[in-house]
């Protein structure tokens, strides 16, 4: 408190900020981005770049672990048509909040830490419809059930497995977005897709997949660069 006696006005000491020290949730925001937020991946096959955009995804938060099992296609028509050039992505990505956490204990530089590429694990697979008949035909009947509406009842369970589930399908013919709490809602038929859906892309390995020629280039929208840049 100011002397009642001082006159004029008190003089200011510049510091600089404090150190910035990510909570919990800020990190689990961050790894929901990286999970959720991609908007388009791009590899080299043979030379030529194909850009691949969201089909059909699920996202599911268990509080202290979240996973993503989503598919993509192809962003543009082309008229080459071949067994070397994939025409189908898919993506089993996860977050461990105590394996973030650890990592983050260990890390140098946390900007460096947050844009880099261990917070979360990822299997990025490339491959072709005509060898994967049953991941397609899944795809195509999820697109058709989920055309005709869902059901969503009020929910009376006080345990559930899985805190949240968010559904996106990006089709010609649906656009279609589902996000809710199981431990608020239920919906029966998104909850038995979802199951069979983690059940077959958990089961997905890198067998008769098709291998870019580099790096994968990943598009985020902007809402993973704008968290990034408080650091």
């Amino acid at each position: 408190m100011l002397n009642q006696n001082t006159t004029g006005h008190p003089g200011c000491r510049i510091a600089p900020p404090p150190r910035f020290v990510p909570t919990g949730a800020f990190l689990k925001r961050i790894a929901l981005a990286k999970l959720a937020d991609i908007t388009l991946m791009s590899a080299e096959f043979g030379g030529d770049k194909i850009v691949f955009e969201p089909w059909v995804s699920l996202l599911i938060d268990a509080g202290s672990t979240v996973k993503f099992l989503g598919v993509y296609r192809p962003a543009f028509e082309s008229d080459e048509d071949s067994a070397t050039r994939p025409n189908l992505c898919w993506r089993r990505s996860t977050w461990n909040r105590d394996v973030d956490h650890e990592q983050l204990a260990e890390a140098t530089d946390l900007r460096t830490y947050l844009t880099g590429d261990t917070q979360i694990s990822s299997i990025i697979a490339f491959t072709r419809m005509a060898v994967q008949p049953a991941l397609t035909d899944l795809i195509k009947r999820t697109i058709t059930t989920f055309a005709r509406g869902v059901t969503i009842t009020a929910a009376e369970r006080t345990e559930m497995m899985w805190q949240a589930l968010r559904l996106d399908i990006a089709d010609d013919r649906l656009i279609y977005t589902i996000d809710y709490s199981p431990l608020l809602v239920r919906s029966e038929q998104v909850e038995t897709w979802a199951q069979t859906w983690i059940e077959h892309l958990d089961k997905l390995d890198s067998h008769e997949t098709i291998e870019p020629d580099a790096d994968i280039a990943v598009s985020y929208r902007r809402s993973l660069p704008e968290m990034l840049a408080v650091q």
